[in-house]
């Protein structure tokens, strides 16, 4: 289930987050390192289409997403 918030909580415990400007999103795609939360608004969702990956047929999504700011 996906709800809109009206604001951010100020109670997000910082020592679990690390908050990054959005622009910066991109550096972290393919990443198996980090685990990324977005605040934002989903622009767009394409269709779900198969792709080969490592020899192996996955299912993608592409999803455009806008700065909530």
């Amino acid at each position: 289930m996906v709800r809109e918030l009206d604001e951010v909580p100020p109670a997000i415990p910082m020592h679990i987050f690390e908050f990054v400007n959005f622009s910066d999103l991109t550096e972290r795609v393919r990443s198996n390192v980090h685990l990324t939360y977005v605040l934002g608004r989903i622009a767009s969702i394409g269709l779900c289409r198969p792709k080969i990956a490592n020899g192996i047929s996955v299912n993608t999504l592409e999803i455009d997403l806008e700065n909530s700011e």
